[in-house]
């Protein structure tokens, strides 16, 4: 029976109740009773009295129905009185009475009692089936409430479910793999997927159900080209295509009946569904591949936490209707709660990660010192022996060249060593400048490796190069592309042994020119690629430290290709089969630039007054004795304040000026000096182991005219203060090594 029914039916009877209290039913039949006499009174002109009862019969039935028995029979007997004293005496006296009026009253007073008696059990058989609907009703109530308690109990324990599973199992790929196996017991679905983000694309993280050849047509979303790249939109952003990407990209429509308000898609006949969809909406939201499987149910759910889109929930099934409303409702939920589960584990997991990169960040930093000692202590002892030696044997002689060389070569190390470091901190700042031009590659390749032919030869090293018949021009910094390339060309000499072969090789490939340095050395294990290029990784190598370094070749190599805006690579065949560094760099397609006259030229040195300030006693006694060798002519002031006046009366051409001294620092010195008219036009060179770009633009405004690292080449120090002095206005700051 319709509900609405049940409650107009439940309304009137309500309303009978409430005529059926005594004081109201009899009140109310008293009223009746009276509308029925004033009606037949007015009805006597037109039938006379030949119809007697013709009011009173309704009259009784109303208050028989309405009111009830007892009601009913007091209608009986009023309209009864009323009809024999006004109606059928015609206004007389009630006797003496006519047969026939006395035969018509008891035929109305027995009708009457009848209707009462016929009334009665009508109401009673309403009563019971009103009882009777009431009842049913109540037990519906009663069950839906039960279905309802029971439904939210189960949707309670299937969230409780979900959530220790979320709660009990560690990291992203086991609680994903139980979440899949929950949501396939519980949805009873054929198959269970879960797709997360990686990079740009959402790809199978895990699945259940699918078939292999689908999970590997399907699994990646993003649109691509024939190469394999990501195509893009005009925003940059990466096209996701099908049904899957429109509700991880937010592209669905509440209004229409397969998506939902949460941003979900279900379809219970997705044959159906594609049969009413155009060709084109069908193109652009569906690649077909579920429905030409067979999967009539599909649902896709986001994976939503915190406003960012991890992922979908997939549910196919081969069974229609497998879907309602309610239950995607419910997996939404759940969905929900999955995503901040699984956010949460990506946090840990990053965390995790984080705090192992900070211990073996820290762990490399121990390593890095000690091998950093170990590096700076083994060429101390070669150069405090040879000292040993030149203080107790005659000079000139064999013995003492043996020694000289010794200290120079652990000196050149010393100093390419604090190169090294200071070059990697440049790169990490990104502080490192380039001076560009245009040069042929083979013919720098030819030049490093003149340069690094003896060291290979005394290494017992086998020496090729392979140029490119044509000359391959790149544009890059001379200075850094050679130390490139040499810093390549050492460390295959350090780990090829003796008898062994390098080669060095010129190419093109594909518009990019290629520099390849091949040895036959003992190759590299696979564990090694992922930190071979990284700093300091020498230092994970075992504790024999013969081959020496501290393993910031590779890494110099990797920024300084990459400040070039190429790319380095290696490669081996494993250990004992040698390995190959193949550098990258763009090819330069513009017509050359003529050679810019270079200032400072050689020709024209002369010999200077020179003034050295600098602290360090032995640095300043030993760069004097330097210069003197030079015929220059040297005074030196072993502090700030002692410079200035030593400047004012020794008035020198060119001043070497430490810029770390203790009491007035360099800087100082410098503005002292250009504000004073009798040396304000002396050559400033700064001479300081800070060689940060900074320092050199502060050595600059301070009125420095160049700037040279510690420890400074003879060679190149000998140039600077014998070069031409030029007039301040011509003179640039440069930076000496």
């Amino acid at each position: 029976m319709p509900e609405d029914h049940v409650h107009r039916t439940a309304g009137l009877a309500a309303q009978l109740e409430r005529l059926s209290i005594p004081p109201v039913s009899y009140a109310a039949t008293v009223v009746v009773v009276a509308a029925a006499l004033a009606l037949r009174v007015a009805l006597s002109r037109a039938v006379g009295t030949g119809v007697t009862y013709l009011t009173f019969y309704p009259a009784v039935m109303i208050a028989a129905i309405l009111c009830g028995l007892r009601p009913g029979i007091l209608a009986t007997v009023l309209s009864a009185i009323c009809a024999a004293v006004w109606v059928i005496p015609a206004g007389g006296p009630i006797l003496p009475m006519r047969p026939g009026g006395a035969l018509g009253l008891a035929v109305f007073c027995g009708m009457g009692a009848l209707m009462n008696l016929v009334a009665e059990r009508s109401r009673q058989a309403h009563a019971r089936a009103d009882a009777a609907e009431m009842e049913l009703l109540a037990r519906r109530a009663e069950e839906r409430f039960r279905d309802a308690v029971t439904a939210a109990e189960a949707e309670q324990e299937t969230v409780i479910e979900l959530l220790r599973i979320v709660n009990q199992t560690e990291g992203t790929r086991e609680t994903v793999r139980a979440a899949v196996t929950f949501f396939q017991e519980r949805s009873g679905c054929e198959a269970v997927g879960v797709r997360l983000q990686e990079g740009d694309d959402y790809p199978y993280f895990e699945v259940r159900g699918f078939p292999a050849k689908f999970v590997e047509l399907e699994n990646w979303l993003c649109a691509r080209d024939r190469s394999g790249m990501v195509l893009r939109d005009s925003a940059g952003a990466p096209v996701v295509e099908c049904m899957c990407g429109n509700v991880i990209r937010g592209r669905t429509d509440p209004a229409k009946p397969f998506f939902t308000v949460g941003g979900s898609f279900f379809s219970n006949d997705t044959t159906g569904l594609l049969a009413t969809t155009s060709d084109a909406d069908r193109q652009g939201r569906t690649r077909n591949r579920c429905n030409g499987l067979g999967y009539q149910s599909v649902a896709l759910v986001p994976l939503r936490a915190g406003g960012v889109t991890l992922g979908l929930l997939q549910l196919n099934d081969r069974r229609p209707g497998m879907y309602s409303p309610s239950k995607i409702a419910l997996w939404e939920r759940l969905a929900g709660y999955l995503a901040v589960g699984l956010a949460k584990c990506r946090a840990d997991e990053a965390l995790r990660a984080a705090n192992r990169q900070l211990a073996d960040a820290d762990r490399r930093k121990t390593e890095f010192l000690a091998v950093l000692s170990h590096e700076l202590r083994n060429p101390l002892t070669p150069i405090r022996n040879s000292l040993f030696v030149l203080e107790r044997i005659p000079p000139g002689g064999e013995q003492a060249r043996r020694a000289y060389d010794v200290i120079d070569r652990q000196v050149t190390h010393l100093t390419r060593l604090v190169g090294d470091l200071l070059d990697v901190t440049r790169i990490t700042n990104g502080k490192v400048q380039l001076q560009r031009e245009r040069l042929d590659l083979n013919e720098l390749v030819r030049r490093t490796i003149e340069d690094h032919a003896s060291t290979l030869a005394a290494a017992g090293l086998r020496l090729e190069l392979e140029e490119h018949p044509e000359p391959i021009w790149v544009r890059g910094d001379r200075t850094r592309l050679a130390q490139v390339i040499g810093n390549l060309l050492q460390n295959a000499t350090k780990f090829t042994p003796v008898g062994g072969q390098v080669t060095a090789s010129v190419d093109v490939q594909c518009g990019a020119a290629l520099v390849r340095v091949r040895d036959t050395g003992p190759g590299i294990a696979p564990e090694v690629f992922p930190r071979l290029f990284e700093p300091f990784s020498q230092a994970d190598m075992a504790l024999d430290r013969s081959k020496g370094g501290l393993g910031l070749g590779l890494a110099l190599v990797k920024g300084m290709v990459e400040l070039h805006g190429g790319s380095v690579s290696g490669e081996s065949n494993g250990v004992g089969q040698g390995a190959t560094f193949t550098v990258r760099l763009p090819m330069d397609v513009l017509p050359a630039q003529p050679a810019v006259e270079r200032h400072g030229a050689k020709g024209g040195e002369a010999r200077r007054r020179v003034l050295i300030i600098e602290d360090n006693v032995d640095g300043a006694d030993s760069l004097r004795e330097v210069l003197e060798m030079a015929g220059h002519r040297v005074e030196v002031a072993y502090g700030g304040a002692q410079g200035i006046e030593k400047a004012r009366a020794f008035v020198p051409e060119v001043i070497l000026c430490d810029l770390g001294l203790s009491e007035m620092d360099g800087y100082e010195v410098a503005r002292r000096l250009r504000a004073d008219r009798a040396v304000s036009e002396a050559h400033l060179i700064a001479l300081t182991g800070h060689a940060q770009p900074e320092d050199v633009a502060k050595a600059l405004e301070a009125g420095f005219d160049e700037h040279i690292a510690k420890p400074p080449d003879p060679g190149a120090l000998e140039r600077a203060v014998g070069a031409p002095v030029r007039a301040r206005g011509e003179r640039t700051l440069s930076i000496g090594t």
